[in-house]
């Protein structure tokens, strides 16, 4: 279903953002991914390149211990919000899995 809705978005022109607790979206077109199994994702890395409306970005988190995404994503979400009240980016945010992150 995500995998529809981001080709759909991408055809339409929206930007999103997905945060990946396991390192789903890897594959997916036209997404550009931070962070991997071995480095947890750097969060400037995240905000450089959704500073440019036509890249999507899939956050993958496999780097960070399971016990500690949620501060991640508390530190996170914050960061995000700030940066669509000030460019009306990203259109849409994915949080998939997100019982891992709360």
């Amino acid at each position: 279903l995500a995998t529809a809705l981001t080709e759909r978005f991408v055809e339409q022109g929206f930007q999103f953002c997905v945060l990946d607790p396991e390192g789903d979206y890897e594959e997916l077109e036209d997404v550009l991914v931070v962070g991997d199994a071995k480095s947890p994702p750097r969060s400037r890395e995240i905000f450089d390149l959704l500073s440019k409306p036509s890249n999507n970005v899939a956050v993958n988190m496999l780097g960070i211990k399971t016990g500690e995404r949620p501060n991640a994503f508390a530190k996170l979400l914050p960061e995000l919000a700030a940066l669509r009240a000030r460019t009306g980016r990203p259109h849409w945010l994915i949080i998939d899995e997100a019982h891992h992150l709360l």
